[in-house]
């Protein structure tokens, strides 16, 4: 799903992991709920979506636009390091320590 975009589209408890969703625009999309563990997710942007209850375990967020609320909340959750690019869930998203 590399370079797709996305408009509007519903992924609630939906299976991503390990899917690569690097360069994907997604505007208002809903992942809530979502598996998006091991998930590449790498220059991407994501404008007025939402990741409520998304398990983002080893996920990789690393130079995505990401709405600051929702990041701020992931990083509640945010854990692992991503097998693919090597990169730690919580530096990609840039939560602090």
């Amino acid at each position: 799903m590399s370079g797709t975009i996305l408009t509007k589209a519903t992924f609630m408890r939906t299976n991503l992991a390990g899917a690569d969703l690097s360069k994907t625009f997604a505007d208002r999309v809903i992942f809530d709920g979502s598996d998006m563990t091991n998930v590449v997710f790498v220059e991407a942007i994501a404008t007025s979506s939402s990741f409520a209850d998304t398990i983002i375990t080893g996920a990789d967020f690393s130079d995505s636009i990401i709405d600051r609320f929702q990041v701020k909340k992931m990083c509640d959750r945010a854990s692992g390091t991503n097998p693919v690019t090597g990169v730690d869930t919580r530096d990609s998203l840039g939560c602090p320590d």
